[in-house]
């Protein structure tokens, strides 16, 4: 298993800055990448706006995607990266590294994260009622390799106050972290101590060195 760093910023990680991540969600929302008042999937359909829906917003170097109990999958192909948009009621959208989920309430979903280089990732999960949002959280400052898989069992009666992510940090298909949601919170990756180096030995300074 890789070590869990700390969170030390570079220019990859340009995303985890929150006023930038407020600024670019302000200008997605204003383009069109997801409009509360009038959710239109597909091109083809209007979603009623007062129905509770639950929203995934990723910042980071993985692929996004859900996939429903019949198996369909919406959301980024985690190998030809292409988008995939299969389960009805689902919006998925992306801009640059930022990528948006939008998903009813009230069904059952797995949430899924693949890892495709290293860096950090943050995940905001809010729960909407109609345009307004009640309740939020947000993972932050996570670390992510290329192997990394995160997952989130979504059920009909989650929301963000008992949602936990589950990080397998090597694609072992080990969990290896658990790491449980707080409502209205903003969620860190613990710092994992592993232990102290053995010394190294200064055979120079050493009469008899063994």
């Amino acid at each position: 298993n890789r070590p869990i760093l700390g969170v030390n910023r570079v220019h990859r990680d340009i995303l985890e800055v929150p006023d930038l991540r407020n600024f670019i969600k302000s200008k997605i929302k204003d383009e069109g990448f997801i409009d509360l008042d009038n959710i239109v999937v597909n091109n083809t359909s209007t979603l009623i706006s007062n129905e509770p829906r639950l929203h995934y917003i990723l910042h980071s170097p993985l692929t996004l995607g859900i996939t429903d109990a019949q198996g369909r999958y919406t959301g980024m192909d985690p190998i030809t990266k292409e988008i995939e948009e299969e389960i009805p009621d689902v919006v998925y959208r992306q801009i640059g590294e930022v990528q948006f989920l939008s998903v009813p309430a009230g069904v059952s979903y797995t949430l899924k994260l693949d890892g495709y280089d290293t860096g950090y990732f943050s995940l905001d999960i809010e729960k909407l009622e109609g345009n307004t949002v009640i309740e939020n959280t947000s993972f932050q400052g996570i670390p992510t390799w290329d192997s990394t898989i995160a997952t989130i069992d979504i059920t009909p009666t989650s929301d963000t106050s008992n949602t936990i992510l589950k990080l397998d940090t090597n694609g072992d298909e080990i969990v290896d972290f658990n790491i449980p949601s707080k409502p209205n919170s903003v969620i860190v990756m613990p710092y994992v101590f592993s232990g102290f180096l053995q010394p190294i030995n200064d055979t120079a300074h050493q009469t008899n060195p063994g």
